[in-house]
């Protein structure tokens, strides 16, 4: 009897140790699944982030290139009326202010174009 009892309690010690295994099995796999998952969100949280800030960088690379044109429009304009003897915001023949609006024009088209294809 007493050999029966003995083996019946190891048998019971011996099935809670296999259960105590299986839920810190388990644990484990929920922990590692959760680890995994959390890291797929916060790949794609970083990914967009980089994607807002790459776009931010591009429109004020964008808007750089645009001021830049236009102060060369307004110094262009200004030389040519200094050129004429006449003073700054002058009128000036419409050869000469065409010639100087397409310059303008030119600039602004290749800051869009380098915007569209991402060469900032």
């Amino acid at each position: 009897m007493v050999d029966f009892e003995s083996k019946k309690t190891e048998q019971i010690k011996n099935s809670t140790d296999y259960g105590k295994t299986i839920i810190i099995v388990a644990l484990i796999f929920a922990i590692a699944y959760i680890f995994v998952e959390s890291g797929k969100i916060s790949y794609k949280e970083r990914e967009k982030a980089e994607n807002e800030i790459k776009l931010n960088n591009q429109k004020r690379e964008l808007e750089n290139c645009l001021n830049t044109a236009s102060e060369n429009y307004f110094y262009n304009w200004n030389r040519a009326c200094k050129i004429a003897g006449k003073k700054d915001d002058c009128s000036l023949p419409s050869y000469r202010a065409d010639t100087i609006e397409k310059w303008r024009k030119e600039a602004e088209s290749q800051c869009m174009e380098k915007f569209k294809n991402g060469a900032f």
